[in-house]
């Protein structure tokens, strides 16, 4: 059972700590991790021996459709006195100060999470799908006559049409904004290149994708010698080395890291920039992004599954 798979890889943390206590607030990646609950201002609780959910009385109803059975009216601190707790201090807040001697695991659980059971695979498999439907539709819509706003819009309500919502607020940066990655859509009209930046989340996982429309100069053609470069084993600094010394020159104009993981974040490990430190494993699944940004700007952005070797999810 999935679950109990999760709950297997936590067991590498009973040398570390003598339980693992994990708040969703807002939301928890790694709450939902363990649980496949959404519900907020709740507890996960896994002493390596039993796990379970402690909420409130307005999310219990939801928290009954997680994996975990749910309780009401526990005193998460009697349960845990005399015991080192791992927290994870990234998602956590202010809930970290009521546990002083509390160990910070939120590394230990990007991790673990980094490499992807085949369950996670085909969501993420289900989220590009979807994402390339919706790509599909906003090629056929797009004209130089809407304005970025207005394309962002199409984007987004296609998703929506979809039983689906993004991953993150769409890109869609035309003419010189294009130069700038994180550009935020304004109502004017589009002119070519157009850079669109845009992903789903799908029971819980997120894609991620990039189109430039008008060109992209040499990124198709590094990236295939790129794809053929990598495997497994291989540390993931090496994936931008390899990009950065075919860039020649234009490297000085790709201004971001490569790639990175994703899953139940859009953001998450592994990450292949010059600076990780991660190794690339199988069943990771991450983006691979290159992009220039000169006077105007140019990006691809693929998600993969590794096994082995390279599958592009995004392949439309």
């Amino acid at each position: 059972m999935e679950a109990g798979l999760r709950l297997g890889r936590a067991e590498t943390l009973s040398e570390k700590v003598d339980a693992i206590l994990l708040f969703s607030g807002e939301y928890n990646p790694n709450y939902f991790y363990f649980t496949n609950s959404p519900v907020s201002s709740s507890f996960f609780l896994y002493d390596f021996s039993s796990a379970s959910v402690i909420t409130n009385a307005m999310e219990f109803g939801r928290a009954k459709k997680g994996w975990v059975k749910p309780s009401l009216n526990v005193d998460v601190k009697a349960l845990l006195e005399g015991k080192k707790v791992g927290i994870d201090f990234k998602h956590s807040g202010a809930i970290v100060s009521q546990f002083p001697g509390a160990v910070d695991i939120s590394g230990d659980l990007e991790k673990i999470r980094a490499v992807k059971t085949d369950y996670e695979i085909a969501r993420i498999t289900k989220a590009c799908r979807i994402s390339g439907r919706v790509w599909k539709y906003a090629e056929r819509e797009f004209s130089r006559s809407l304005k970025e706003t207005e394309m962002k819009a199409l984007i987004e309500s296609k998703m929506l049409s979809l039983g689906v919502e993004r991953s993150f607020p769409t890109i869609v940066a035309s003419g010189r904004n294009s130069r700038f990655p994180h550009h935020v859509p304004l109502p004017v009209k589009m002119t070519l290149p157009v850079v669109i930046d845009f992903g789903v989340v799908f029971s819980g996982y997120c894609s991620d994708v990039t189109r430039t429309i008008g060109g992209t100069g040499r990124l198709e053609e590094i990236l295939s010698e790129l794809y053929a470069f990598m495997e497994e084993g291989m540390a993931a600094r090496k994936a931008e080395e390899f990009v950065r010394a075919k860039l020649g020159s234009e490297a000085n104009h790709f201004i971001h890291s490569l790639g990175h993981g994703i899953g139940l974040e859009v953001h998450e490990s592994p990450s292949l920039s010059m600076k990780s430190d991660s190794v690339l494993e199988r069943n990771m699944v991450f983006t691979i992004e290159p992009g220039i940004y000169g006077k105007t700007g140019a990006r691809i952005e693929n998600d993969f599954v590794f096994r082995g070797k390279l599958k592009n999810l995004t392949q439309f």
